[in-house]
């Protein structure tokens, strides 16, 4: 019975460029990425893995000044441990590349695989590396393994960046990869990069025999928080759902047994991010509402690593509108903030409304609405919203 244990990282994205951030915030977030980098390594270390697998985009482009390079380098060859990596489709390896210029051939512990052909790991286990070399191709970047030998009793790693063609609406030239990839190519695992979040395939027994890690930092909010940090993905569709990375970075411990023919995959997803981003929406806030989020607010863990945007929607008094105030001196806490009330409104007083209605047809539309009022919670909510509606078209006519 053969046994391994590697941890599975990917899409590291090393130097990504962050144009919706001031410079200090953006600094903060690229300098993330190499301490979750840290916290990967030590991950392998902790639960004595025997080596590590990138697959594809460890940094973000081609174009990364020398320096950042050299502290990615310096970062993996004080590891401790073998570390494979393949270039992805956001560095691919081309003339010119990062690979050529700074990583072309293995230092210390950082072994790149630019060639398809097998790396024998020792004598019992093999990663079968498929190295990008363009942004775009139509071409399955598995399509090179070669099958199993009769007899063949090793662990088959393979490592590849591209997309899983799991539904019909994916790009036909965004690295097309088999979703039965493991069987077709006769392996024990598929070690996949290029989408943002975790997902895992299995195989028609259940045993699991491809995933994708995610990000080993998050990238972003939320996909129903619409948010561009200035970062753009390498895809014919950039926009795809599993291009946005919107949950907290990790990697995955990965197990493999083998014997008789058979095989044995066990994931363990580790914790590898540093920030979290939190995009939040608060509705229906009343005075007692708004007053709990204020101290939630001032409660929360770590507001130096969170990115934090809130949206509010709700009917407060004019006293309470006032704490909108407390709640952007508490957002000062946070690395990085987004308040959002254009859907908090204020809830108007006898004196506020007869000064918005004036004199005419408004007053007697008022009057009907409040004479219409019932014991009904449904009822009164509506005719609640209808007098608020009123008050603020006023308020606006006026205006």
């Amino acid at each position: 019975m053969q046994k391994i244990t590697f941890l599975h990282i990917a899409d590291l994205h090393m130097g990504m460029r962050l144009g919706r951030f001031e410079k200090s915030v953006a600094h903060k977030l690229r300098e993330s990425r190499l301490q979750a980098l840290g916290r990967a390594l030590q991950g392998a270390r902790d639960n004595a893995a025997d080596f590590i697998v990138m697959a594809g985009d460890l940094f973000d482009d081609n174009t990364v000044e020398l320096v950042l390079a050299q502290r990615v380098l310096d970062a993996v060859n004080n590891a401790g441990i073998a570390v494979y990596v393949i270039p992805g489709n956001h560095d691919p390896n081309r003339p010119g590349s990062v690979w050529q210029r700074h990583m072309s051939a293995a230092q210390g512990c950082l072994h790149p695989m630019l060639e398809r052909a097998p790396v024998h790991i020792n004598e019992n286990t093999v990663l079968l590396p498929c190295p990008v070399e363009r942004k775009i191709s139509a071409q399955d970047p598995t399509a090179w393994i070669p099958a199993r030998a009769p007899g063949d009793e090793s662990i088959r790693i393979a490592v590849a960046h591209g997309s899983v063609m799991d539904r019909a609406n994916l790009p036909l030239d965004d690295h097309p990869i088999p979703v039965d990839c493991a069987t077709l190519r006769y392996v024990d695992y598929v070690a996949l990069g290029h989408w943002h979040n975790h997902k895992i395939y299995t195989d028609a027994s259940g045993v699991a025999r491809m995933a994708y890690p995610g990000t080993h930092e998050q990238m972003g909010f939320a996909k129903d928080a619409v948010f561009g940090t200035g970062w753009q993905a390498y895809a014919s569709d950039p926009s795809m759902d599993e291009l946005q990375s919107s949950t907290r970075g990790c990697s995955l411990l990965v197990t493999i047994t083998r014997g008789a023919g058979r095989s044995a995959v066990n994931i363990k997803q580790l914790d590898t991010g540093n920030f979290t981003w939190a995009g939040e929406q608060h509705k229906d806030l009343d005075d007692q509402a708004l007053a709990a989020l204020l101290a939630s607010l001032e409660q929360r863990d770590n507001p130096e690593k969170t990115l934090l945007r809130l949206k509010l929607h709700g009917l407060v008094s004019l006293d309470s509108i006032t704490a909108q105030e407390a709640v952007q001196d508490l957002l000062q806490r946070f690395v990085f903030h987004e308040l959002d009330t254009s859907g908090l409104h204020i809830k108007p007083g006898a004196g506020d409304m007869a000064r918005a209605l004036g004199s005419g047809i408004l007053p007697r539309i008022f009057d009907r609405l409040a004479d219409r009022e019932s014991r009904d919670p449904q009822q009164d909510a509506v005719h609640d919203a209808a007098l608020n509606v009123l008050y603020k078209l006023c308020r606006e006519a006026a205006q």
